[in-house]
């Protein structure tokens, strides 16, 4: 029980990898709070954490919008009184198209999820975090963030300024003791292989 206690926020945590994340941390004692866009989603994972005795907070969100990360987050704090862990790991893979053929609003949209999503919900535990000097932030970058990724530009700067922030976090938080990292996955289950 490496986690004992300790409440975690996962974003994206419907499906997919956010899935995988919450359903470990909890087998590990931690307790949840998942943001994502699918209600149905939410409540069967928090229905798997809470068969694994461990209790779970869920709310629909859209991470790009500032007020509505901020509603998820007092929400966890008020129900379980600090938060200790965030795995930013909502994202979208938008069209696959040359960048000539590439709309601003898809650009826009891909990069206000995958990167700004991740700098409002960091904000949003940071102050909690400081006061009690200890907490993890875990973002959820990509190998797409640390090679070309052809005819999918939006996502690969997304990721690649993921790492950055990242590590400007890092640095800057690494006095107050909180660990700020990135994990780049490759291609998984249910996603689009790289090219």
């Amino acid at each position: 029980m490496k986690l004992k206690d300790q409440v975690a926020i996962v974003t994206g945590g419907g499906k997919g990898i956010g899935k995988q994340i919450a359903l470990a941390f909890a087998r590990e004692g931690a307790d949840l709070v998942l943001a994502g866009l699918d209600p149905s989603d939410l409540d069967q994972v928090r229905e798997e954490i809470a068969s694994l005795g461990r209790s779970c907070l869920v709310q629909k969100a859209d991470v790009a919008d500032e007020a509505q990360v901020q509603s998820f987050v007092q929400a966890g704090i008020k129900r379980f009184g600090h938060i200790d862990i965030l795995v930013n790991n909502a994202s979208i893979l938008g069209p696959t198209v040359p960048l000539v053929n590439l709309k601003k609003a898809d650009w826009e949209r891909e990069l206000a999820v995958n990167l700004t999503g991740s700098f409002l919900c960091a904000r949003a535990v940071l102050k909690g975090m400081m006061e009690r000097k200890r907490g993890k932030i875990i973002n959820m970058s990509s190998v797409a963030g640390q090679r070309a990724y052809a005819l999918r530009s939006p996502y690969a700067v997304s990721k690649a300024g993921l790492i950055a922030l990242t590590r400007s976090l890092a640095q800057e938080l690494g006095p107050c003791n909180i660990q700020v990292n990135a994990v780049a996955p490759g291609p998984v289950r249910g996603r689009p292989a790289l090219p």
